[in-house]
C-alpha cells in the first residue's frame, strides 16, 4: 500500500497594505478628515504644506457692516463677540461647524467656492443695508470682493491670518516618497499644489509621482500639478471635501 503524503498547506494569502493618502492640511483641519478616512480603510499621513499664524482678534466693527464672509476657518479665531452677533456666510460646510462652535448663531454655509459664496450673499442680502467684510488670509485665490462688487456692494476685506508655505518635506515623508509608499495626495488649494510641486523638484522626487494620484479640489487646484507626470490627476465634482473623498474613492477604491 503507498501512503501519499498529504497535501501541502498553501500559504494564507499576503495581505497588502492598505493605500496611503497623503493629507496636505494643517493638523486642525487635517484631523477630522484622517480620521473619516481612516474609518474608511486607508491608511493616511498628514503633513501640513501651511503654518496658519493669526494675527489675534479683529478690531472693532464699523456701524455699517451688516454680514461676515468667511472663506476658511482659518478666520474663526479672529471673531470677536460683536462680530459673531452678525449674519456670517461661509464657503462651506468646515468652516460652518467651527464658526458655529464658536459660538456664532446665525451661519450661512455655501457648498462651493467664493464664486457660490458670493452668489449666496447676492440672494439673502440687501446692499442698500451696509457692507460686506470679507476675513480672510494674506493670499486669496478667489475674487470674493469682485464678484460682490460687480452686485453692487461695498466689500472690504480684512487680513486676520497667515499661511506659511512649508520649506520641505518630513524624513517620515521623504522616505514614503522614496519608497512609493504614497498612493494619492489630497489638494485642497492651488497655493498647497504649487508648494507641493516645488518641494518634489527640490527634493528631486519628481520621478516618483508617476504611481501617485493626485486627487484636486478644482482645476485651479490641478493646474501646479500638471507640470508633473502623475499616475492620474483626478478632480473633485464639487469644490468641497465631500467631493473630494469620492473622487479619491473613484481613483483608489477599498476592497
Amino acid at each position: 500500500m503507498v501512503t501519499r503524503p498529504p497535501p501541502a498547506e498553501r500559504p494564507p494569502p499576503v495581505k497588502r497594505p492598505p493605500p496611503a493618502v497623503l493629507i496636505t492640511r494643517p493638523e486642525d483641519s487635517a484631523r477630522e478628515l484622517r480620521q473619516e478616512l481612516e474609518a474608511k480603510g486607508y491608511a493616511t499621513m498628514v503633513e501640513p504644506l501651511l503654518t496658519i499664524e493669526s494675527f489675534g482678534k479683529m478690531s472693532a466693527l464699523s456701524e455699517d457692516v451688516q454680514a461676515l464672509a468667511l472663506t476658511s476657518a482659518n478666520a474663526v479665531p479672529a471673531l470677536t463677540d460683536e462680530a459673531r452677533r452678525l449674519p456670517i456666510f461661509t464657503v462651506g460646510k468646515a468652516t460652518a461647524d467651527a464658526a458655529s462652535a464658536a459660538g456664532c448663531s446665525r451661519v450661512i454655509s455655501g457648498d462651493g467656492d467664493a464664486a457660490e459664496l458670493a452668489g449666496l450673499i447676492g440672494a439673502k442680502c440687501r446692499k442698500q443695508k451696509g457692507a460686506i467684510l470679507h476675513l480672510s488670509g494674506e493670499v486669496v485665490h478667489e475674487d470674493l470682493q469682485r464678484t460682490l462688487s460687480e452686485q453692487g456692494f461695498d466689500v472690504r476685506r480684512k487680513v486676520v491670518y497667515r499661511a506659511l508655505p512649508s520649506n520641505g518635506f518630513s524624513d517620515e515623508l521623504l522616505t514614503a516618497w522614496r519608497k512609493r509608499e504614497i498612493a494619492a495626495v489630497l489638494l485642497f488649494s492651488p497655493r498647497t499644489a504649487d508648494i507641493l510641486v516645488r518641494l518634489l523638484i527640490d527634493h528631486h522626487l519628481t520621478c516618483r509621482v508617476d504611481t501617485v494620484s493626485a486627487i484636486c479640489l478644482s482645476e485651479a487646484t490641478a493646474t501646479p500639478c500638471r507640470a508633473l507626470v502623475w499616475k492620474e490627476i483626478c478632480l473633485a465634482a464639487r469644490p468641497n471635501r465631500d467631493a473630494l473623498i469620492r473622487a479619491l474613492e473613484g481613483s483608489i477604491g477599498i476592497c
